[in-house]
C-alpha cells in the first residue's frame, strides 16, 4: 500500500501526462498495490472569498485534483467533529479529461438524479474523492493474516460492496469561489464520497472474499 497527499490541479498537467500517469498506477493496482491520495484541500476551488483574489488556476476546475481523478487509485478526503460531517476545506469534483469507470457508474448516475435540472454537465466524468479517513492498512494486513491475497486497486470492491461497511455522511459541503460547492448526501457525493469506513464491517467483508 502507498499513500502520498500530493496533487496537481488537473489543468496544470497536460492530458497526455495524467493518461501516462494513469496507466502506470493502473500497472501497480494489477499488482496488487493500493494507491491512496488525497483528494486535497482547497474545497470546490479557491478558498478565498473574493473573486479578484483567487487563485486563477483554481476557477476552471472542480476542485479535485490528478492523480485522484484518474481511474487507477483511490481518492480520500476529511471530515470533522462527531457526528461527522464533510471538512469545508476537503477538495472533490470532477475531472475534465477522464470518463467515469463502470464501476461508478451506479453511484455517479444515483447522486446526478438528486440535482436540479441542469445543475451539472458532469455526467460522463471521472470524480472524487472516494472515501474518508480509510483503515485499509488495517484490512490489507488482515487479508495477509488469513493467507488471502492483498487487495491491490481497492475502488471496484469499494463501489460494489465495501460501501456497505462505511458510515455515509451527508452533512457539509466544500464551498471555493464564491460558491457553496458540492454538499453531502445520502449515498455516494463528491464531497464526503462513501464516507469513513467502520472497521469491524470492512474486517468481515475482507475475511468473506474468496
Amino acid at each position: 500500500m502507498i499513500s502520498t497527499s500530493y496533487g496537481d490541479d488537473e489543468q496544470t498537467v497536460l492530458c497526455a501526462y495524467a493518461i501516462h500517469v494513469c496507466t502506470g498506477m493502473a500497472a501497480l493496482g494489477a499488482c496488487r498495490v493500493s494507491l491512496l491520495f488525497s483528494s486535497g484541500d482547497c474545497g470546490i476551488g479557491d478558498t478565498n472569498s473574493n473573486p479578484a483574489m483567487q487563485v486563477l488556476s483554481d476557477l476552471f476546475n472542480q476542485g479535485a485534483q490528478q492523480p485522484i481523478l484518474t481511474k487507477s487509485v483511490t481518492s480520500v478526503g476529511g471530515v470533522v467533529s462527531i457526528p461527522e460531517i464533510a471538512v469545508p476545506f476537503s477538495s472533490g469534483g470532477f475531472s475534465n479529461y477522464f470518463a467515469h469507470p463502470v464501476y461508478q457508474e451506479a453511484a455517479v448516475s444515483a447522486y446526478l438524479v438528486m440535482l436540479a435540472p441542469h445543475t451539472y454537465e458532469v455526467d460522463l466524468l471521472s470524480p472524487a474523492p472516494d472515501v474518508h479517513l480509510l483503515m485499509w492498512q488495517h484490512n490489507q494486513t488482515i487479508s495477509l493474516l488469513f493467507f488471502k491475497a492483498p487487495l491491490g486497486f481497492l475502488n471496484p470492491f469499494l463501489y460494489s460492496i465495501g460501501y456497505m461497511a462505511l458510515n455515509d455522511i451527508t452533512d457539509g459541503n466544500n464551498p471555493g469561489c464564491g460558491t457553496l460547492g458540492f454538499n453531502a448526501t445520502v449515498g455516494w457525493d463528491p464531497v464526503t464520497g462513501y464516507s469513513t469506513p467502520n472497521f469491524k464491517k470492512l474486517k468481515d467483508l475482507v475475511l468473506a472474499m474468496p
